[in-house]
């Protein structure tokens, strides 16, 4: 049998161990959806360049991947893979990226989301990733988290959070809210801004009404 062919087999139950090990973790339909389709790409993608299993998750083929893909969340579903696979020692490393180093006041808002709210470990953690793409986007943009607008935040909504399902971007929408009504609180921005923030409107009609 080609390399190639082994390489296929063995990524390919690869893929049905860690979705079936999503499904039992819980997670929703939308999200192991968009992980199957992406990986299922990504498998393509490895067994047309002829890679051996040992250059499948590597930092190298992951960027190769993603300018080919050119999709905005191309990463999370290979290295969601990955870590998987790490920890069930199938592979020697996983492409999980270095601790992020958040600013100061994303930190304390963290311990008061933590220690007043009393919330899991896990949505900490949730929320911690969605204040990484908040701070790396403002950052980004030269824009100082005092001076933040609306129109700001519909644009990283547009820009980053759209690139998500619709159950990730609610739960975007639920963290900005949750920020912002606490920077609102400490004095830090003037306006209250998590009443603005809304997602766009659902229709229970099979045809959005028109006007």
């Amino acid at each position: 049998m080609p390399q190639n062919s082994n390489v296929q087999v063995k990524f390919d139950q690869a893929v049905q161990d860690y979705l079936l090990w999503m499904i039992d973790r819980g997670y929703s339909r939308s999200t192991w959806n968009f992980y199957e389709r992406l990986l299922l790409r990504f498998g393509s993608y490895i067994t047309s360049r002829d890679l051996p299993w040992k250059s499948v998750f590597t930092k190298a083929t992951l960027h190769d991947f993603g300018r080919e893909c050119k999709l905005v969340q191309y990463e999370p579903p290979i290295r969601g893979l990955a870590r998987y696979l790490y920890k069930e020692k199938k592979i020697n490393s996983s492409l999980d990226k270095k601790e992020v180093l958040l600013p100061e006041i994303y930190t304390r808002y963290l311990r008061y989301y933590k220690n007043i709210r009393q919330v899991c470990e896990r949505r900490v953690l949730n929320t911690r990733r969605v204040l990484i793409l908040l701070a790396e986007w403002l950052a980004e943009k030269d824009i100082q988290t005092a001076n933040i607008c609306v129109e700001q935040l519909d644009r990283f909504q547009a820009e980053v959070s759209n690139c998500y399902t619709k159950e990730t971007r609610q739960h975007h929408r639920s963290v900005l809210r949750g920020i912002l009504s606490w920077l609102y609180q400490q004095k830090i921005i003037r306006r209250d801004l998590a009443p603005l923030i809304i997602g766009a409107p659902v229709y229970a009609l099979v045809k959005p009404p028109r006007f």
